[in-house]
């Protein structure tokens, strides 16, 4: 018996080129060597915690302070964002007054990298949308897998240049499975 699914995968929308091939090699480039922290989980009380078990990646929040290679991509990065923000909610006629975004951060994945099961929002990380921007394909492992449930219901097909946006809610919980080889860099980002 086919099981069903309340059609959610629909609003997992995926803008392939939307940066190109030259501009990908660029950001990886600029940013392979930088100082990656271990990312953090943010918990229902706001507080932030590493835990390697539920999620293992480096993480480079980019910032306008740094440089000014630095800030031209994180604007070059928010605009590209936002313009896809923009297409996301008026297809979908999403919350219309979604505007900022948040928190743009280049990820670096190695080997057993990883990211369990989760959704992007809690009561004290309010975020509309959420933004995955896959920078290189040449690994292997790390596929990007979203749930009803415990049902399978999208995986991402790696591919430089290739966003993927979804609805930040409870309804899309997801996951980074484990880097088997290579190292797996993508942008992370968020609207509200």
């Amino acid at each position: 018996m086919e099981k069903k699914t309340m059609g959610l995968e629909k609003y997992i929308r995926i803008y392939d080129n939307i940066i190109s091939l030259e501009s990908v090699s660029a950001i990886i480039r600029t940013f392979k060597d930088s100082e990656f922290i271990q990312a953090k989980i943010i918990k229902d009380d706001g507080t932030e915690i590493i835990n390697e078990e539920d999620r293992k990646v480096g993480e480079y929040p980019l910032g306008t302070n740094k440089s000014h290679t630095e800030t031209h991509w994180l604007r070059y990065l928010s605009y590209r964002i936002s313009q896809a923000g923009a297409d996301f909610t008026n297809k979908y006629k999403y919350v219309s007054q979604i505007k900022n975004v948040t928190n743009v951060s280049i990820l670096k994945y190695e080997v057993g990298g990883h990211y369990n099961k989760h959704v992007d929002c809690c009561p004290t990380a309010y975020r509309e949308l959420s933004f995955i921007l896959m920078l290189n394909d040449d690994y292997k492992g790390g596929d990007l897998q979203f749930f009803d449930g415990e049902e399978l219901i999208k995986e991402i097909t790696p591919k430089g240049g290739r966003l993927i946006v979804w609805p930040s809610n409870t309804l899309f919980p997801h996951k980074v499975k484990p880097l088997i080889s290579g190292k797996r860099y993508v942008v992370v980002s968020w609207m509200y």
